[in-house]
């Protein structure tokens, strides 16, 4: 599995990150992705950024003139994950989610798409959903958090 690298990482959910990050590194459904999807990184890169920095990278990138909670690269040698995290926090108060759990559950998505999931994506046999990558992502966190 990749490492992960985090930075401009606000000191109050530093530690639980860090912790977070440690038992996804060994969650073994991430680990089938990994060694199927063959990624060409051997790092996650986790960026903090404020609003107007993702609004920025998200109308450059995906044409959306607004700001999003998760953004996600593949680059030459890092999987990028771009964090919002007042969107994240506005998002986990509109689903009447806990803020921890969505951020976890936003790191998984982008983990995710730098793997080069997709929404759509079936990668395990029988699973019945129009969008797949979202019972992974769920089954992963659920995993994760009963560590």
């Amino acid at each position: 599995m990749p490492e992960f690298e985090c930075h401009n990482v606000p000191k109050n959910i530093e530690k639980e990150l860090q912790n977070f990050l440690s038992i996804l590194g060994h969650d073994d459904t991430l680990f089938y992705y990994y060694k199927k999807l063959q990624p060409h990184f051997l790092i996650f890169e986790i960026n903090f950024l404020s609003e107007l920095e993702i609004q920025k990278l998200n109308k450059e990138f995906r044409k959306i003139n607004m700001a999003t909670d998760v953004l996600s690269f593949q680059l030459e040698n890092v999987g990028e994950i771009d964090l919002c995290l007042p969107i994240i926090k506005m998002n986990s108060e509109d689903l009447g989610e806990d803020f921890v759990t969505e951020l976890q559950r936003c790191i998984i998505h982008g983990v995710l798409h730098t793997l080069g999931m997709d929404h759509e994506s079936k990668l395990i046999p029988n699973q019945e959903n129009t969008e797949p990558m979202f019972i992974s992502q769920e089954q992963i966190l659920q995993k994760c958090r009963t560590r």
